[in-house]
């Protein structure tokens, strides 16, 4: 297990058994609170991962496929137009948090 301690005192525990280098976390910068988080198996690849997280941050429930499809639904889209629209928002939703990197 490895753990990563963010500046926020968040504490971010992996417990799978990939051989991770890395933590990231979305950070609301209103509260100050940890939104998502997880683990990367480089720095590199945690900044990537941790861009690609804005959208889920704000839809909580978009975290897979079956919700995304529901989600598309609701907006009278396709589950592909729902998942071009997060990647949209994803830059709409930059400002609202900030993107931390631990090195494990």
């Amino acid at each position: 297990m490895k753990t990563a301690k963010f500046s926020n005192g968040h504490e971010d525990t992996y417990k799978g058994k990939r051989d991770v280098k890395a933590a990231w976390a979305l950070i609301n910068r209103e509260t100050g609170g940890v939104v998502r988080s997880g683990h990367s198996m480089t720095e590199a690849a945690a900044e990537k991962t941790a861009n690609s997280q804005y959208c889920l941050a704000v839809h909580h429930d978009l975290r897979n496929r079956f919700k995304m499809s529901q989600r598309a639904a609701e907006w009278g889209c396709t589950r592909q137009q729902a998942v071009a629209r997060c990647k949209k928002e994803n830059a709409e939703h930059r400002a609202k948090f900030k993107i931390e990197v631990v090195a494990l």
